[in-house]
């Protein structure tokens, strides 16, 4: 199949980047794994010959100069002044080079249809398109790259053939919320995150991972207190312990912790860093137990 017929029955411009995402993962899942993979090499073929095209330009290293200094220095908080606290330590960000953002571009130019290049003046404001949008585009681009290997994993149930997993940035990611809690849960939640950052930087812990035939966990811990829409649910109360719950979607497994919600409110503080390692531990063993691995699952510290 042609990445050009592809492109317009897709019809990804003019989307939102999750919808956009969802779209061209859903059209991706209607081909057959030959032709995702197919379609991806095209990708990579045609996007490096516009990177080709731009990377010797002024206009798009200016742009993203610019955009960068303007982001510099800023922490990950919701500039909502009515938005709960991000409490505790956070990973640092990995930079974005700019031959890895043009490339990103180049990806999202292709999958909306605007090859062969863009005019000129595709990075200067326009009345009807601010020019910030092209900034996202190039970050959107490479989660679209991503896409291809979703489709193919979550179509198949196994590994995308064309990257080692060794190169995965991390296999265990935190869905954080933002929910306004006592402090003891605020700090329960900040201190998920950080043990997130310590297993993912962990060699024996990435090496139990690899051992097994998973791509990532991601998890998230209940809500504090039960809230008004379906399906939600809440931490439980009085002598109910830790539970977890979990799907799995192509070779991710997503999982909901939920803790008793007074035993965080009677641990001290210096303590909840145990408590929220022995409840991780219960959502760990259970994917230790139910996928195969090939070591033991290190101790949840």
């Amino acid at each position: 199949m042609d990445l050009r017929d592809f492109v317009a029955e897709a019809r990804l411009w003019n989307r939102d980047p999750g919808p956009q995402s969802n779209a061209l993962v859903k059209k991706l899942r209607a081909e057959t794994p030959e032709t995702i993979l197919d379609l991806y090499e095209q990708l990579i073929r045609r996007a490096a010959a516009l990177f080709q095209v731009w990377s010797s330009r002024p206009e798009p290293r200016a742009f993203f100069d610019a955009h960068r200094a303007r982001k510099k220095g800023k922490r990950p908080q919701d500039p909502d002044p009515l938005a709960p606290p991000l409490l505790g330590r956070f990973s640092e960000p990995v930079p974005v080079s700019y031959d890895e953002w043009l490339l990103g571009w180049c990806y999202h130019q292709v999958l909306v249809g605007n090859d062969p290049p863009p005019s000129d003046f595709h990075f200067v404001n326009h009345p009807d398109r601010p020019s910030f949008l092209e900034f996202f585009e190039g970050m959107n681009g490479r989660s679209l790259l991503f896409d291809f290997q979703n489709a193919y994993e979550r179509s198949t149930n196994r590994l995308w053939p064309l990257t080692p997993r060794e190169k995965d940035r991390e296999f265990l990611q935190y869905l954080e919320q933002r929910e306004h809690a006592p402090h003891r849960v605020q700090l329960y939640r900040a201190t998920a995150r950080e043990a997130t950052i310590d297993i993912n930087a962990s060699e024996e812990w990435r090496q139990w991972w690899l051992s097994g035939p998973l791509r990532a966990l991601e998890f998230s811990i209940a809500e504090s207190q039960r809230l008004p829409y379906p399906g939600a649910a809440p931490m439980q109360r009085g002598d109910t312990p830790t539970s977890v719950r979990m799907r799995k979607t192509g070779l991710t497994v997503t999982g909901t912790i939920t803790p008793n919600l007074d035993r965080i409110l009677d641990t001290d503080e210096p303590n909840i860093g145990q408590l929220v390692m022995t409840d991780m531990a219960v959502l760990l063993l259970k994917v230790h137990q139910k996928y195969a691995f090939g070591r033991e699952m290190p101790e949840a510290k």
